[in-house]
């Protein structure tokens, strides 16, 4: 940088330095006298380029191809209101209702506005999870937006797929696969088996994770010959992907090597039969002992067989076997392995099922685990509503925190109906009247309180608004948190009109 280098011709003094033939080139270029005196070059060359340094340097002339444009006349803005709305979410003063904006957004038919579409793009970066919402609202500007930036591959892709070839990292590779894999998956599971031999080790188990998006029976035949692979993790996620097919080839040698297992005894209960040593054939198909144990196998099988076939077996109902397997709500091994297989198989009448005992249970320590999490997400909201509301009479006021009443109704992404709310806020607010001081055994409530602002339905802004025991002892305690319940409701009330 000549700044640099005029720096320490400075420093070196004219006696002992002359400047470089670049640098005499650069500050001729500029302008500068280099028959003068080096102490004025050097004096001049300092003035011009802290005025550059000041005004920036002049940007160089674009010499690729500008990109297309999109059609904006497809474009459909959301009103002005809404958009600032959006903005106030992003800040961050009412976070946890983006999910819903975004459901609104969709239910309307309107697309995101412009200024958002940057911000939400690196916020899917950080939680994929978001970008299917994201993506089914960003609109015709969105799509032409997301390819511009290399950071947003992970999540858009990139469109281009002659980049299969010619790109020159792996990251742009996978892009390709990444775009292909949520518009045309058959063409991205093309492109990989084309090059599959070719392909390093490492980039194979990377490449292969892709398949997830967009899974289906016309995988299978591919991910087979992947479970003779060389690399051991591309042979276990290939195994996996299988599984994950309930009517795969895997997934039948599975369950007809593994069904007699697992047993259950006149009086209920479960005995194993496992083998000494595992058959080569479900070694294979990623059935292996982690810890030298019989058990490891077992706990493998039922992480990937569909639950509904143990009901098939035994002929007995999802609760009865989650229970006789998993009698307690804390972390058993095999009620994990069971979990694990709803939410592969994606089973929401298994999924009912486990809620159900889970609530049935309400002196046991519960503990959300990230599994509990995601398989919460699949019962369907009639019948989370139903369970909850029934946990909740039963387990009356104040709700115990360490049950799974808890932490089933404060994890986020889950909608109240009106008899639940209203059930959760009139035993609080009994609970508050009957207080003669404040205990900390009902510090749970703040997180319950914040949970029921953004889980309730905002058209019961006016009843959540009675009832209060304004003269207990303890109101002042807890006035600032059902003050911002009433903040965030009403939020949530402006935010629908203004996209309704």
């Amino acid at each position: 940088m000549p700044w640099t280098q005029l720096i320490q011709l400075a420093l070196l003094g004219a006696e002992r330095a002359q400047p470089g033939p670049e640098l005499s080139a650069e500050l001729a270029a500029r302008g500068v006298d280099m028959s003068a005196p080096l102490p004025q070059v050097i004096l001049e060359g300092a003035v011009l380029w802290r005025q550059i340094s000041r005004v920036g340097f002049p940007a160089p002339t674009y010499a690729y191809a500008l990109p297309a444009g999109f059609d904006a006349a497809a474009e459909r803005s959301c009103p002005p209101q809404a958009a600032r709305t959006l903005g106030r979410i992003l800040e961050g003063s009412y976070a946890p209702a983006l999910e819903e904006w975004l459901l609104l957004l969709a239910r309307h038919n309107y697309h995101l506005p412009p200024e958002c579409l940057p911000i939400l793009f690196d916020r899917c970066v950080t939680q994929p999870a978001l970008w299917l919402q994201v993506r089914a609202v960003m609109g015709p500007r969105g799509e032409w937006l997301a390819p511009q930036n290399l950071a947003w591959r992970p999540v858009f892709g990139n469109p281009d797929a002659k980049c299969w070839e010619t790109a020159p990292t792996r990251a742009e590779r996978q892009a390709v696969l990444v775009y292909l894999r949520q518009n045309e998956p058959d063409q991205a599971r093309q492109l990989l088996e084309s090059s599959w031999k070719s392909e390093s080790p490492v980039d194979r188990h990377i490449f292969l994770k892709t398949l997830e998006t967009g899974l289906s029976s016309a995988d299978e035949p591919f991910l087979e010959s992947c479970l003779d692979d060389s690399r051991k993790e591309t042979r276990q996620t290939a195994a996996l992907l299988l599984a994950s097919l309930p009517d795969s080839a895997l997934s039948q040698r599975l369950w007809e090597t593994g069904k007699n297992w697992l047993v259950f005894s006149s009086t209920g209960k479960a005995q194993f039969n496992i083998p000494a040593k595992l058959p080569e054939d479900m070694q294979r198909d990623g059935i292996g002992l982690v810890n030298g144990k019989g058990m490891d196998g077992l706990l493998q099988l039922l992480a990937r067989v569909p639950p509904s076939r143990w009901e098939a077996q035994f002929g007995l109902s999802p609760e009865t076997i989650y229970t006789r397997l998993s009698p307690q709500v804390t972390d058993e091994p095999l009620g994990e392995a069971i979990q694990e297989a709803v939410c592969s198989h994606r089973d929401t009448r298994w999924a009912t099922a486990i809620l159900s005992c889970w609530l049935k249970d309400n002196t046991a320590y519960f503990k959300m685990t990230a599994i509990k999490s995601r398989l919460l997400q699949l019962v369907p909201h009639a019948d989370f509503s139903k369970l909850a509301f029934e946990a909740v009479q039963e387990s009356g006021a104040p709700l115990p925190e360490r049950s799974a009443i808890y932490p089933v109704l404060t994890q986020p992404g889950r909608f109240w109906d009106d008899k639940l709310t209203i059930a959760v806020i009139t035993g609080f607010q009994q609970v508050i009247a009957s207080s003669k001081s404040y205990g900390w055994h009902l510090w749970h409530y703040k997180q319950l309180l914040e949970s029921a602002a953004y889980a309730c339905r905002p058209s019961l802004y006016d009843a959540l608004q009675k009832g209060w025991p304004y003269s207990s002892p303890v109101w002042r305690s807890w006035e600032s948190e059902v003050e911002q319940l009433f903040r965030v409701v009403d939020f949530r009330r402006r935010m629908r009109e203004e996209l309704g």
